[in-house]
């Protein structure tokens, strides 16, 4: 008699799209590099588990009345605050925009496709998304396609000017590819793109090289140097002849000058 026990199928391993180690660059102007979602290869941390015991979760009257503190501090500070004017709120948001593009000028852009495919680009943080997607046209196999770029979740469909920086875009970011027509197999690329196909961890390893490499010429060309008419007149004085002044000895004083 058979046994009606369920038998346990072995989980499926995703098939790797790339060999280690591949790093295929397919243009230079944006360093963009290709690679599959399933080749991203999970490492989990181990954590170990510490347990507690029950004092851990009892509330004191210290912790009663710490919260209550803070919570109607909390309470004075809403209630205190003026109303932020439009000029000032204005303010306070071109002041984060600025030092967005102060700590990364440049951001690494990831443009995810349904057949989980990965276009890594690099582009200037204050770039737009309409350039972002002048620059994906290129590798598609229909350049006339219609299409958008949004973040998730939510959903947000990106206009195309839109800036990177203006929606938090910086560092590395994912965006998604829709569009209406969408192939069936949903390969919307090139066939010779799809051939070139880069290992992720080398793909990752570029952009923080890119980024950093980028950040360092960015910080050279807002260096401060002394302009070329300051020079001139700092050179100029230094070669002209200085009077030669002598020291004046207080001991001694003018024979024409006599003391009442």
């Amino acid at each position: 008699m058979a046994s009606s026990e369920p038998v346990e199928t072995p989980p499926t391993v995703p098939v790797r799209h790339s060999r280690e180690g591949d790093l295929h660059v397919l243009g230079q102007g944006h360093e963009t590099v290709l690679y599959h979602g399933d080749d991203v290869i999970a490492k989990p941390k181990k954590v170990e588990a510490v347990e507690e015991d029950d004092s851990f979760f009892e509330v004191t009257i210290s912790d009663v009345k710490s919260m209550f503190t803070n919570l109607q501090r909390r309470r004075e500070n809403l209630e205190d605050a003026p109303l932020l004017g439009q000029k000032y709120r204005a303010l306070e948001k071109e002041k984060v925009i600025l030092k967005r593009l102060h700590d990364h000028p440049n951001t690494a852009v990831r443009i995810r496709f349904p057949d989980r495919f990965v276009l890594q680009g690099i582009f200037r943080t204050s770039d737009t998304i309409g350039s972002v997607k002048s620059w994906l046209r290129e590798f598609l196999s229909d350049a006339s396609l219609e299409f958008y770029l949004f973040t998730a979740p939510p959903k947000n469909v990106l206009k195309d000017e839109i800036k990177l920086v203006d929606e938090g875009l910086v560092a590395m970011v994912v965006l998604y590819f829709g569009a209406e027509d969408m192939p069936e197999n949903n390969r919307v690329l090139k066939e010779d793109v799809y051939s070139r196909i880069s290992d992720p961890d080398k793909t990752f390893e570029l952009a923080k090289e890119k980024l950093k490499v980028r950040q360092c010429e960015e910080d050279n060309d807002h260096e401060i140097k002394p302009s070329t008419e300051t020079q001139i007149k700092d050179h100029s004085e230094s070669t002209q002849p200085q009077p030669v002044r002598r020291p004046v000895d207080k001991g001694k004083v003018p024979k024409w000058f006599k003391m009442k």
